[in-house]
């Protein structure tokens, strides 16, 4: 599996951008509270994995996302997601436009899936069972638990 960064300084932010920036696609998950745990939809964690590597953006910890927008935004790098309706719903509100989106979901319909649901994909073509019961956990408190943050990577880790 890849290498895991939880980045919450922008030293760290700086340097996981210099790798990202270089590669020409990307996985993208973002997690999120929808008037769970406090009012609003609100941003939690930003999730994007490459062959090597994987960064968990945490926007609580990292006030100024630019970077990130910026690579989300780049329309030379594609961003591989899955069903992302509502993830593109946030970051259109936070001003954050991404260009160059694959849906597995979409190609999983155009191809007449039965199930096309992430966790069905993953265990038809990986054998891999994932467990979604920390999707609804409550992302917005700090500190992360080691479970979410393991969550969180193996989402977009698969993709």
């Amino acid at each position: 599996m890849q290498s895991t960064h939880y980045v919450t300084t922008i030293t760290q932010l700086e340097a996981a951008h210099a790798q990202l920036a270089s590669q020409s696609s990307i996985a993208l998950d973002l997690e999120f509270d929808s008037h769970s745990y406090a009012y609003g939809v609100n941003l939690c964690l930003i999730q994007i994995a490459t062959q090597e590597q994987c960064y968990l953006f945490d926007p609580i910890m990292l006030l100024d996302l630019s970077l990130i927008f910026r690579l989300l935004e780049d329309a030379s790098i594609c961003k591989v997601m899955h069903s992302p309706g509502e993830d593109l719903r946030l970051l259109h509100s936070l001003g954050c436009v991404p260009q160059n989106v694959f849906d597995t979901e979409v190609v999983a319909k155009l191809l007449n899936y039965e199930r096309f649901s992430l966790s069905a994909l993953l265990e038809v073509f990986l054998g891999v069972t994932i467990n979604k019961k920390l999707q609804r956990s409550n992302w917005l408190k700090r500190p992360l638990s080691t479970e979410q943050l393991e969550y969180a990577a193996l989402d977009v880790v698969y993709l």
